[in-house]
């Protein structure tokens, strides 16, 4: 076995898990010496209870970890290591929430681990902080108003967490945790306090409210420093339930993706002037029908400082899609003002073409370009960037146009979820059908063969694909037929 699988096994065991459990990349941490690793062994064994633990998908960062005066003093005490500099981060500046309890458990592994292997000497290693309401399980972007009525509650989570995160007797420890979570249920459990929740029944076992459960951070700073985020990517289309209690949102649209409603409340949670975002993401939002509210909201409340489009380079090998690295800093007064823009075109891309671009190293498959963002031309707006010239000339081509198609007049056209048999469909149908027969698409043969009648041929319209339609043409003699039924 490898030290991957080996260690996965037991910590599996330990956590009364299965499954994954280490990230796919190999470099979690180098044993450099058998001295260290003697080291590391040791420690493991001699403190089992020490080392349940992760890696949080959208892991919320509060640095200036001298923010305020408690702060400044513990630096000051403290002698600084690697050691001490890590553990006062993920005591005071870290925080994440994942809807998966999976990823918060490896979080606190993750933390651990990068303790652990910076402390010489194992009698200065202490127990991992309480991270209970540091790294949470829960929905995100369901909230609770904040107001008079509930002010005194949140006055009170304030006061009792600190002492939690510090507490090491075990049964001090439990009736801290107590009365948080009578604190956190009262809360979220009152129906007029819940917005965006359709499900106000069930809202205790699964929304989560920044403000809740992160209360000291928007009381003492107003917000995070930094929002970092891989989101999940789920259209409405393709899972109706993911969107339950969200509909209300003022970020909202149809045909959106859910991440696009992550990257509103991330811009949202920021410290107003300073607070940046960073996202990993689908790129194809800065020209997507549903992501119009995002873009305005990106265009209107940030500065983008850089965006970087990995065009047809798939970072992730699970995921046959399209990313971009966007940063965007929360400023909603800068205008006219130019941001790094970079991105890969072409086919056949590989992992140094994507090394090039985040090194700004030149490539015949790597753009480089500096934008200029002028806020009134842009809201409502697509985000397409090209060079300078080519921009100056399309500017001249806009201001002279006579006319311009409206946002209702573009269309994607009919898109066809089930068009013809393919091989799982005929493994369905027990292979009464062959692979390639028309479902709501029809060939001329398949129209003509069957025998339809009057009424049923009147719901078979022509079907017009690229085959027919070109950039300054259109060619009248369809080769399909759709089965198409207008509501009235």
């Amino acid at each position: 076995h490898s030290w991957k699988s080996y260690t996965a096994n037991k910590i599996n065991k330990l956590l009364c898990k299965e499954g994954e459990l280490w990230m796919h990349e190999s470099f979690d941490h180098i044993i450099r010496s058998p001295k260290q690793f003697e080291r590391i062994r040791k420690y493991i064994e001699n403190n089992p209870k020490v080392t349940h633990a992760s890696s949080v998908s959208n892991t919320v960062t509060q640095p200036s970890w001298l923010s305020n005066e408690k702060h400044k003093q513990d630096a000051c005490d403290t002698e600084r290591t690697p050691y001490n500099f890590k553990r006062h981060c993920i005591e005071n500046c870290l925080y994440g929430v994942d809807i998966d309890s999976s990823a918060i458990d490896i979080a606190k592994l993750r933390f651990w681990l990068s303790l652990v292997v910076d402390e010489e000497d194992i009698t200065k290693i202490k127990p991992l902080p309480n991270l209970d309401y540091k790294l949470v399980c829960g929905n995100s972007l369901l909230k609770v108003e904040r107001d008079l009525f509930n002010a005194e509650l949140f006055n009170q989570l304030e006061e009792l967490k600190p002492k939690y995160f510090n507490e090491t007797d075990t049964n001090k420890k439990l009736e801290l945790k107590k009365q948080i979570d009578k604190l956190i249920k009262e809360l979220v459990t009152q129906p007029s306090r819940l917005t965006n929740n359709e499900h106000k029944q069930d809202a205790c076992d699964t929304i989560f409210d920044f403000e809740v459960y992160f209360s000291e951070v928007f009381h003492e700073k107003k917000g995070f420093d930094v929002v970092i985020g891989n989101p999940p990517y789920v259209k409405e289309h393709t899972f109706r339930n993911a969107f339950d209690g969200l509909r209300e949102s003022p970020y909202y649209k149809g045909k959106m993706d859910i991440w696009y409603l992550f990257a509103c409340k991330g811009i949202d949670l920021l410290k107003k002037e300073t607070g940046i975002l960073t996202f990993i993401a689908q790129n194809n939002w800065v020209t997507s029908y549903g992501a119009s509210i995002m873009r305005n909201k990106v265009i209107q409340d940030t500065q983008i400082i850089q965006m970087l489009d990995f065009g047809s380079y798939m970072i992730f090998e699970s995921s046959d899609i399209q990313t971009m690295i966007m940063i965007f800093r929360v400023d909603p007064r800068s205008d006219n003002y130019k941001f790094d823009y970079r991105r890969l075109e072409g086919n056949n891309l590989n992992l140094n073409d994507m090394l090039d671009l985040l090194n700004c190293n030149q490539n015949s498959k790597t753009i480089y370009l500096k934008p200029t963002i002028q806020r009134n031309k842009l809201v409502d707006k697509f985000l397409t960037f090209s060079d300078t010239k080519i921009e100056a000339i399309l500017d001249k081509l806009s201001e002279e146009g006579n006319f311009r198609l409206m946002e209702n007049e573009v269309a994607k056209g009919i898109h066809y979820d089930q068009d013809r048999v393919n091989k799982n469909m005929q493994k369905i149908l027990e292979n009464r059908f062959n692979i390639g027969e028309g479902i709501f698409a029809l060939s001329n043969k398949e129209k003509n063969d069957i025998p339809f009648t009057e009424k049923e041929l009147e719901l078979i319209k022509p079907s017009y694909t690229t085959k027919e339609l070109g950039r300054y043409y259109a060619n009248r003699k369809n080769s399909e037929w759709v089965i198409y039924k207008v509501k009235k």
